[in-house]
Formats: structure tokens, sequence, C-alpha cells
């Protein structure tokens, strides 16, 4: 049984990633272009490691139920969290402070934590791929809702706070995620990991990728795309 404060301890690999996000989109000012370009590149790492890792896993269990009810719980949840996030946003909720892609940083983050520790249950090696493939992820994130507080010209004092409770959540859901998982039988298990395959291949997709393609691709993005889902297969064959 992995120890809790080991995968704590792993998540502050991706914690370092948030708090690199939210300095260096304190300092310098990313254009629709490079974060069409970063967009590209998670999305390849987070589909790739969704792929080799989490799926993999869930196939070797042979539970068709629970892998349906944990995939569809992690659509639904993901659905209604883009719901209320752009409810938000129509509601001009947040004009000062931007509420929605705050909102959105903190759970998803703490999805991700959770995903870190059950990814730890399942193996060490597993664990360790998904915190650093996650680790992009949080570093864009960071610097998105970073960039957004700068843009509207939020001070120092509440950038640094919303920084911190960014990036507080993903320990705090690897500890959920190893704490909790432990005491459910097997078959919950499953279903979270069929949870986190939801979740992940959302925020790939309907998120990054959708977000990426708001901005005319040129011939370098497609290249980012697959240059982060081949980083994660050769880190995974080492």
């Amino acid at each position: 049984m992995i120890d809790t404060f080991v995968v704590v301890g792993y998540t502050l690999i991706p914690v370092i990633a948030t708090l690199l996000g939210g300095i260096l989109a304190s300092v310098i000012r990313m254009n629709q272009t490079i974060s069409s370009y970063l967009e590209h590149l998670v999305a390849g790492i987070v589909i790739a490691a969704v792929s080799v890792e989490l799926i993999p896993e869930i196939l070797q269990t042979d539970t068709p139920i629970s892998t349906t009810i944990g995939f569809g719980l992690g659509v639904l949840v993901m659905i209604l969290i883009h719901f209320l996030i752009h409810f938000i946003s129509d509601r001009g909720i947040g004009k000062i402070l931007p509420l929605g892609i705050i909102l959105a940083a903190i759970i998803d983050l703490f999805i991700d934590g959770v995903l870190i520790g059950v990814s730890f249950i399942a193996g060490t090696d597993s664990g360790i791929l998904i915190a650093i493939s996650l680790s992009f992820c949080a570093f864009f994130l960071t610097a998105t809702v970073l960039s957004r507080m700068k843009s509207l010209q939020n001070s120092t004092i509440s950038r640094v706070v919303i920084l911190i409770l960014i990036a507080i959540a993903l320990p705090i859901g690897a500890f959920v995620g190893t704490e909790v998982i432990h005491l459910l039988p097997t078959e919950y298990f499953v279903e979270v990991l069929a949870f986190g395959v939801a979740a992940l291949l959302f925020l790939g997709i309907e998120e990054l990728l959708r977000e990426a393609h708001k901005v005319e691709d040129n011939h370098l993005t497609p290249v980012l795309f697959f240059l982060g889902f081949w980083a994660v297969l050769i880190f995974k064959m080492l």
C-alpha cells in the first residue's frame, strides 16, 4: 500500500509547475498564439497519459458496469462544471475578478490531484507519469488564470492568494485520492479511474483543443500536439 505522504510529496511536481505558471504569467503577457501552442502541447500530453496509463488499468479489470458508471459520472460532472463556469461568465459575475476561470482551475486541479493519488494506488510508475503529465496542465491553467487577472489589473495580493488556492488544490486532491479510495471496495477504484479518464479527456478535447482552435492554426500547432503525445510514449518506454 502506497504511503499517503509519499503521494502528496509527488504532487510537489505539479505544485511547482503551478507556481512557475503563475509567476511567468505575472512577468510575461501571453498572446493568443502562444496560448494556442501551449494548449495543443498540453492536450497531447494529457490524452497520451490517459491512453498509456489509465485506460490499460481499466481494461485489466474487466468490469464494464463499474467502468460505465464511473465514465458516465465523469462526463456528467465535467459538463455541469463547464455549465457553471459559463453561467458565471455569461451573467457578468466576476467582471473585477475572473471567478469562472478561477473556479475551473481549482476544480480541475483538485480532480488532477485525486487522479494522481488513484494512479499511485494502481502503481508507482503510473502515479509518477500522471503527476509529471498533469504538471504541464497545471502550468497552463495557472498561467491562464494569472494572465486574466493581470489584464483585469487585479492587485498583487489577490493574485498571490488565488495562486496559493489553486496550488493547494493538488495536494488536497491527492490526499483524498489515496485516503478515501483505500477505504472503498475494488469496484469503486475502477469507477474512479473511469471517472478520471472522462475528466481528462474532457479537459484535453473539450477545453484545451477547443480553445486552441479559436486561433487560426499554422503548421506548428498540430506538431506540438503530437510532440506532447510522443513525449509521454517515450517516457513510458524508458
